[in-house]
């Protein structure tokens, strides 16, 4: 049985949501987020915390991938770097996409 790869899934005019069942902490250099479903904790650097954060129900992955763009001016929009996130995030059962 192949396992199917959530970068494959992603969309990116899919909007997200963070899971209810998640503890947040802000740190210095991000996020720890404890799953307190799975009893995982896991640590978000300052961008994903950022892309977590943006999992609000209402923005697109596209619309975060122009954001991060724009707050770190970055010469090229951060697409594939986003959508990795998202995936790590789904993955994780951090975030969850919204129903279409």
């Amino acid at each position: 049985m192949k396992v199917k790869d959530p970068m494959e899934e992603i969309s990116i005019q899919q909007c997200f949501r963070r899971e209810n069942a998640v503890d947040i902490s802000e740190l210095p250099d991000g996020y720890m987020v404890t799953d307190t479903k799975r009893g995982r904790v896991h640590y978000l650097n300052s961008v994903a915390a950022i892309v977590f954060e943006l999992c609000d129900g209402t923005q697109p992955a596209g619309k975060m991938v122009e954001l991060l763009k724009r707050e770190f001016s970055l010469a090229s929009a951060p697409e594939d770097q986003v959508v990795s996130c998202l995936a790590t995030l789904m993955k994780e059962g951090l975030v969850v996409p919204c129903p279409s």
